[in-house]
């Protein structure tokens, strides 16, 4: 289940003009997309106007705090070093789909307003 919410996350990021770096791209790129590493994986993302990379990392929790592979595991998104975080609700609910929506425009209009911790990718 959380696979197709990250899918979701993928595409609407996609249709706001974001784009997954790999990992020769960028050095902190998880190497695939779904595949947790020490409880996480880490999304590079790129956008051309203005040229900006965020990270994003979307973290799982494993039963009674153990390590964990499992997309299923898998309960939010955050944007390093921001305190912005888009939580992994079931995809029946209305609110899944308007909390990602809210996300990505929230990480478009602060791409916009210019923060420290976003990266050229020249």
């Amino acid at each position: 289940m959380t696979r197709q919410r990250m899918e979701d996350l993928l595409e609407a990021l996609g249709a706001a003009g974001w784009r997954l770096l790999d990992e020769r791209e960028h050095p902190k790129a998880s190497p695939d997309p779904f595949v947790l590493e020490d409880d996480a994986v880490t999304w590079a993302m790129s956008r051309a106007d203005p040229p900006v990379v965020i990270e994003l990392q979307l973290c799982a929790f494993g039963d009674l705090g153990e390590p964990t592979r499992r997309l299923r595991d898998v309960l939010y998104c955050q944007v390093v070093g921001r305190d912005e975080r888009l939580y992994f609700t079931k995809r029946a609910r209305p609110e899944w789909r308007e909390s990602l929506m809210t996300f990505v425009r929230r990480l478009d209009s602060s791409r916009r307003g210019g923060h420290e911790d976003e990266q050229d990718p020249t």
